[in-house]
């Protein structure tokens, strides 16, 4: 992939003291990470955005919504936990994912990854973060600790999936 040492150097040059989010751009998959703290091999990340923007020579239907959100779910399988689709709005283009088991703290917490998936508008959108929530607390917002090279892994599969989604498009 022709791209991998460029996101592997925004992977491995994000820090903490940056202003504002993290992007980087590849034409047609955007990446933002809001970082929190950072050290030679991993990151803390508040948010990560990925926008996958639809090639003008194509019309999107919600199939190919779903199969990218499906695939996503399938591919990115080295988190912490699995992912798995909790509730799908096909009227609205959206979905919602969270970790199939939550991983469960000794004070009784539990934790789990949030991605909220909108793909009505053009960029289709994901927003990934990871919540916390006790007994009868709502859930808050934490910081997911990311390796540096997941991160890499995590952008290069976002990157290849959507061109399989729209090279198997075109192959229809």
């Amino acid at each position: 992939m022709a791209e991998w040492p460029r996101i592997q150097k925004f992977c491995h040059q994000l820090s903490a003291q940056s202003r504002g989010p993290a992007v980087l751009d590849l034409g047609g998959l955007r990446v933002e990470c809001h970082v929190t703290d950072s050290d030679r091999w991993a990151v803390v990340l508040h948010q990560l955005c990925i926008d996958w923007r639809v090639p003008d020579t194509r019309t999107p239907t919600r199939h190919h919504f779903r199969s990218l959100v499906e695939s996503w779910c399938a591919t990115v399988d080295y988190l912490t936990e699995p992912l798995q689709v909790v509730e799908w709005e096909p009227g609205e283009w959206t979905a919602l994912v969270r970790s199939a088991r939550p991983a469960e703290w000794p004070d009784g917490r539990r934790s789990y990854y949030e991605l909220w998936w909108h793909g009505l508008s053009n960029p289709w959108r994901a927003r990934l973060e990871r919540k916390s929530v006790a007994a009868d607390e709502l859930a808050q917002t934490v910081g997911m600790v990311w390796p540096r090279d997941v991160l890499v892994r995590c952008i290069v599969d976002a990157h290849r999936l959507w061109h399989q989604l729209w090279s198997v498009a075109s192959a229809e």
